[in-house]
């Protein structure tokens, strides 16, 4: 017998003898480390061209593994400033549409379908260079998130209401006291030149 029919023999061997352990043993449960985690369900929701970001998972549903958020951005829309991670992983997945990643000075095209690791220490940015919307998922790693973002929103809404301009460096000093808690570096003064180069908006 060949090496390669001896394999493939093997193979459906123990496949068998598998199927019949498990049909006479029934289905157990496999034990893991995560505690304190239940079957999560979360309904479908209707389409929307509504810019902005959706918490799909919370962290604290996850045993603290990990948190998904979904996004979209419109046509031609810059994402945030260059900005590095302490801590954080992001995995981005590709819903609709298609997203421009910024990683270094390699620049990827992620269409729809399509998956985008980023790891913490890599300076990156991200967004929408298609005349069409973009929606994805990022899926948040090593870091509660969730919390991060209840204090971004709370920081922009100050600068907000005060009427206090984006690219103001009162606004950088304000959103960089957020951004520094959580591990995060942003390059702000890359943010307006990479617009300008390929008209974004």
């Amino acid at each position: 017998m060949n090496r390669k029919k001896f394999l493939q023999t093997s193979l459906i061997s123990a496949i068998g003898f598998t199927a019949c352990r498990t049909a006479n043993s029934g289905l157990k449960p496999i034990q893991t480390k995560t505690k304190n985690v239940k079957e999560l369900y979360l309904p479908a929701l209707h389409p929307t061209i509504e810019e902005g970001n959706i918490q799909k998972i919370k962290y604290n549903q996850t045993g603290n593994q990990f948190a998904v958020s979904e996004y979209i951005y419109g046509p031609k829309k810059m994402g945030p400033a260059p900005h590095v991670h302490d801590t954080l992983d992001e995995i981005m997945y590709v819903i609709e549409g298609a997203a421009t990643i910024m990683v270094g000075n390699n620049i990827t095209r992620v269409e729809a379908g399509a998956w985008h690791i980023r790891p913490h220490g890599l300076v990156h940015t991200f967004w929408n260079a298609e005349d069409v919307p973009v929606k994805f998922l990022d899926i948040y790693t090593n870091q509660n998130f969730d919390d991060f973002h209840i204090e971004y929103k709370a920081a922009k809404k100050f600068l907000s209401d005060n009427k206090i301009p984006r690219d103001s460096q009162v606004s950088f000093d304000k959103l960089d006291e957020v951004f520094k808690k959580w591990g995060i570096k942003m390059f702000h003064d890359q943010r307006k030149p990479l617009m300008e180069k390929y008209g974004l908006l």
